[in-house]
């Protein structure tokens, strides 16, 4: 949220000061500004799904849900959304299941070469936009799964309502790679 600042109240008291001069106000007022702003810019998040479940290392279980693990199964009771240039990238193999559903808002990576992460909905769709990887299976068990610019090096399956994709590379298998066209 950014701060509500009283710019004229603040102006005026510089140049009251007699201190400063309009010039001067304006550069501080500028750099206030400025400051109040930077604060509020979001940095891009990676996940380890290591330490405490649910802790920092894991996205937020978003309408007040939970995680729980199971093995190499984490379970988010609601639904996660990564941000823009978030990645989920663990030690081992894992599957996330978020009963509610999965947003990644573009420029995503989830998984490695070398470590799998599987994304999985219950009810819930799955949106992934913007130029993301999947290193690992994306399914959904009744939800839509829609993806735009999307790298999926696994399997896609879906018994549940529609699979829209544009512009999605798919990689069934490792060094083989088959372009599905926009349609």
């Amino acid at each position: 949220m950014i701060p509500t600042l009283q710019t004229s109240s603040i102006l005026a008291d510089l140049l009251k000061s007699k201190k400063v001069s309009i010039r001067q106000a304006a550069c501080r007022l500028l750099t206030l500004l400025g400051l109040s702003l930077a604060s509020t810019v979001a940095l891009a998040a990676s996940y380890s799904f290591s330490g405490a479940v649910g802790g920092t290392n894991y996205p937020t279980c978003i309408d007040w849900g939970s995680w729980s693990l199971n093995g190499n199964i984490a379970t988010c009771s609601s639904s996660i959304n990564l941000l823009s240039g978030d990645s989920i990238v663990p030690n081992s193999n894992l599957t996330i299941v978020a009963n509610g559903g999965i947003i990644l808002h573009g420029s995503n990576t989830v998984g490695s070469s070398s470590v799998t992460v599987s994304l999985q909905t219950i009810y819930g769709n799955i949106s992934i936009s913007g130029t993301s990887t999947i290193y690992g299976n994306v399914g959904s068990s009744s939800g839509d799964i829609a993806m735009t610019n999307t790298t999926v090096n696994g399997n896609l399956s879906t018994t549940g309502e529609s699979l829209f994709l544009r512009k999605l590379l798919w990689a069934s298998l490792p060094n083989k790679r088959q372009k599905l066209r926009d349609r």
